[in-house]
């Protein structure tokens, strides 16, 4: 992190009561940037409770076209960090919802920084819009979206590069390849796991023979402020996972010998696999490594372990 770049400077965080906003928040808090986390609502949600003393809140429908654009006008931000969305998790399935935040939400965003020159615009992208491979995905290979998610974020992202490069935007897409952490939604996988487990319950899974890039909460946060830190023009899209790819069961055998709980605890093969299950899903991270000059530093290891210490003491209040 180079504080000397986020010192006073304003920015804008969409989803900012969000996973991946929350920690942002406190990170540029951290580095001495001005934040403004826009927000669909400012009540029911227990994450702002831990951010809402370290920015600037606004109620910000990103659909609603006045609305953003008043409030860029106002903010004059020089970056933006896009991580609001519809579809993550993965009861959220209405195709017009997803429509409206996902694709005009975005466009809206973006369009609403079309006369701040030099604005850099960091876009949060998904490993579901991607082609599937037994190898690590590369940036430039073919895209084919998984679900309403997938489909309309790369629509989306189809959309804001075409504005950016007509406008000179600065315009950035960090492609995740699985986020894990405290503050994650305890119905994703790692949370989900951990917190049965806590409980005493044993978590449901499939066989988990699939391969997945884990990478912890903090290094990703690094990475995307390094990604507004380049010095760099135009669009530029990047994988962002860490490069020690794992089967889910290996994760899961990880959580249960830190809880301290046996492997007999864990029904494998308890829910079938689904029809169209993605059996390897990994990033090939060079530019990554290359142009940002980035790698994650949290081992599974020590990552599993701040995880579980964080849902110990909170779990009751999630």
């Amino acid at each position: 992190m180079n504080k000397l770049f986020w010192e006073n400077r304003n920015v804008v965080v969409t989803g900012a009561n969000g996973f991946i906003g929350s920690h942002l928040v406190r990170s540029l808090t951290y580095a001495g940037a001005r934040v403004y986390g826009f927000v669909r609502s400012c009540n029911g949600n227990w994450r702002l409770a831990e951010i809402q003393n370290e920015l600037e809140i606004i109620a910000v429908d990103i659909t609603d076209h006045e609305k953003v654009k008043s409030q860029y006008k106002e903010i004059k931000p020089s970056v933006t960090f896009h991580t609001a969305a519809y579809g993550v998790q993965h009861k959220d399935q209405d195709i017009i919802t997803a429509i409206m935040v996902n694709i005009k939400g975005g466009v809206l965003l973006i369009s609403a920084v079309a006369d701040m020159p030099g604005h850099c615009f960091i876009n949060v992208g998904t490993r579901y819009e991607s082609l599937r491979y037994d190898r690590p995905i590369k940036e430039d290979d073919p895209h084919c979206p998984i679900g309403i998610y997938g489909s309309t974020k790369y629509a989306a992202h189809i959309l804001m590069s075409d504005i950016a490069k007509r406008y000179g935007v600065n315009y950035r897409t960090a492609v995740l390849f699985g986020v894990y952490g405290p503050m994650e939604n305890i119905n994703k996988f790692i949370p989900y796991v951990i917190t049965s487990l806590l409980k005493g319950n044993p978590p449901q899974l499939t066989g988990c023979e699939q391969i997945r890039n884990y990478t912890y909460i903090d290094d990703i946060v690094g990475a995307l402020l390094r990604l507004a830190e380049i010095d760099r023009d135009g669009l530029l899209t990047i994988n962002i996972g860490s490069q020690t790819p794992m089967s889910l069961k290996e994760i899961v055998e990880r959580i249960a010998q830190y809880i301290g709980s046996t492997i007999n605890n864990i029904e494998f093969g308890s829910i079938p696999y689904r029809s169209d299950e993605i059996w390897k899903l990994v990033p090939d991270t060079h530019l990554c490594q290359d142009i940002l000059r980035w790698s994650a530093e949290t081992s599974i290891y020590e990552g599993i372990s701040r995880t579980i210490e964080w849902y110990k003491g909170n779990i009751h209040n999630l």
